[in-house]
């Protein structure tokens, strides 16, 4: 079975873009350091297991590469969608801010058959009219995004499974790079039931 590694358009190994961005030096390393739930500058989370040598610290940080251009649903689905029209039948697995875009992918294509998403923190896709309310946080905002019931009735016919990581707080908290996965996590919840609710196989798993 063939595995494919996708850079989303605008990011990574995918950055030429038709769109004009502006990219900024900006001193953020603690921001993904947090974010990430590595720990909370400089010290870690007693549990994570990633090794704590300078080097690797260094090799992380380096690894958050900006965005070359805005991020863009449709644009990023349609390609994911046409390489499933090149390849065939697949499971498409999902990380963080690409959880948005996957959905909308599945929606397009059939040709996705399940999707396994890790930590998804954009956009989820509920029926117009079961949009739930924002759910704020001390970092952002968390939405949901409405479309037609037949686009989304695409999302209950393939199984999906979403898991999560540990270091998310159920309460609000005052420290933003975690209480945006509190948010994030609430919104998933409401997803999976809204989904399950209209028949689907949609499981939501997290250790905390």
């Amino acid at each position: 079975m063939g595995v494919y590694l996708i850079d989303q358009p605008r990011c990574g190994n995918a950055g030429r873009s038709l769109v004009e961005a502006t990219l900024k030096p900006t001193p953020d390393e603690q921001l993904w350091f947090n974010q990430f739930r590595i720990g909370l500058w400089p010290k870690y989370f007693n549990v994570v297991q990633v090794a704590r040598d300078p080097g690797t610290r260094e090799q992380f940080f380096r690894a958050m590469t900006p965005n070359t251009g805005p991020f863009d649903m449709n644009v990023i689905s349609d390609g994911v969608s046409a390489i499933f029209d090149k390849i065939g039948p697949g499971i498409l697995f999902t990380h963080s801010q690409a959880g948005g875009p996957g959905w909308l992918t599945v929606i397009k294509n059939e040709k996705v058959k399940a999707v396994v998403a890790f930590e998804p923190g954009s956009s989820f896709v509920f029926p117009e009219g079961e949009v739930p309310a924002p759910i704020p946080s001390a970092f952002d905002t968390v939405q949901g995004v409405g479309v037609p019931m037949a686009r989304f009735t695409a999302l209950t016919r393939v199984p999906i499974l979403i898991l999560y990581g540990d270091n998310i707080p159920d309460q609000p908290i005052d420290l933003p790079a975690q209480d945006s996965w509190r948010a994030r996590h609430a919104m998933t919840r409401s997803w999976r039931d809204t989904v399950n609710r209209h028949g689907g196989r949609r499981h939501a798993g997290s250790p905390s």
